[in-house]
C-alpha cells in the first residue's frame, strides 16, 4: 500500500479540453503536446489521485506548467518531465488536504512506477549486506584491544558523547577520551596494537574482558539489525 493523503476540493476539469495544449503567453514561446502525451500524463496522475476532478485538475496543472517553460523545446524525455511536475503537485495537493488515505498498489501502477515494487531478493540482499557490514567492522577494528574497539565503535559509528560512552564503559571521562585518543591513534598508524594489562596508563575499566566482548558484539551486531 502506498500512503497518500485524502482529498482537497479541487476543481472539475473535462479531459477532452486537454488533448492539445498551447501556451498563451506574450512572453514565453507556445508549445504543442501530443495527444499521446496528455492522454500518458492523465493516466499517470489518475493512478495516484482517487479523486477524478482533482486528478483532472493536477494533470492540467502539471501542463500548463510544462508550457510556461521557455525550455521545452530542448527537453529531451517530455513524458518523464511531465511526471516530474506532476508529482510535485500531488505532493501538494495532499499536502493541502491534511488528511491520509491509501491507493492500492494495483499491477498497472507497479508496472509503471517499478520503483514501489519491492524486490523479490529483497531480504536476502539485507542480509548479505548486514554480513558484509558486520565482518568489515570486526576487521576493521580486531586488532585492537577491546576497549579500543568500544571506545571507537561508541564514538565513531555510533556518535555517542564521550559522557555517555564513558559511563557505558563504566570509566570517567578523562580516561574514556584517553583511550580513544589512543585508539585513533592506533588505527591511523595501521598496525597491531600490543596488549596491555588492566589499568595501564592508569585507565580504568571496571568491566570484566566477558563483559567487553558482549559489549562489543551488541554493538557490531546493532549495526547490522
Amino acid at each position: 500500500m502506498l500512503a497518500l493523503a485524502g482529498n482537497a476540493p479541487a476543481r472539475t476539469a473535462s479531459r477532452g479540453a486537454y488533448r492539445s495544449v498551447r501556451s498563451t503567453s506574450r512572453r514565453k514561446a507556445s508549445c504543442e503536446l501530443s495527444a499521446d502525451t496528455v492522454e500518458s500524463l492523465h493516466a499517470f496522475v489518475e493512478r495516484l489521485v482517487p479523486d477524478p476532478a482533482d486528478a483532472a485538475d493536477i494533470a492540467q496543472q502539471a501542463l500548463l506548467v510544462a508550457c510556461s517553460e521557455q525550455r521545452v523545446s530542448r527537453i529531451g524525455n517530455v513524458d518523464a518531465w511531465l511526471r516530474c511536475i506532476a508529482r510535485h503537485l500531488i505532493v501538494d495537493h495532499f499536502r493541502a488536504g491534511n488528511r491520509y488515505s491509501s491507493v492500492e498498489l494495483r499491477d498497472a501502477l507497479a508496472d509503471s512506477e517499478p520503483v514501489l515494487r519491492t524486490r523479490p531478493d529483497l531480504p536476502l540482499a539485507i542480509r548479505e549486506s548486514r554480513e558484509r557490514l558486520f565482518s568489515l567492522l570486526n576487521d576493521a577494528t580486531g586488532q585492537l584491544c577491546l576497549v579500543h574497539q568500544i571506545a571507537l565503535l561508541l564514538a565513531e559509528v555510533y556518535g555517542h558523547c564521550d559522557k555517555h560512552s564513558a559511563a557505558v564503559l563504566q570509566m570517567s571521562v578523562p580516561c574514556y577520551k584517553l583511550v580513544l585518543h589512543r585508539a585513533r591513534s592506533a588505527v591511523r598508524a595501521s598496525r597491531p596494537e600490543p596488549a596491555h594489562p588492566t589499568g595501564w596508563l592508569g585507565v580504568t575499566c571496571h568491566l570484566s574482558r566477558a563483559q567487553l566482548v558482549a559489549l562489543r558484539r551488541e554493538l557490531l551486531e546493532g549495526l547490522v539489525t
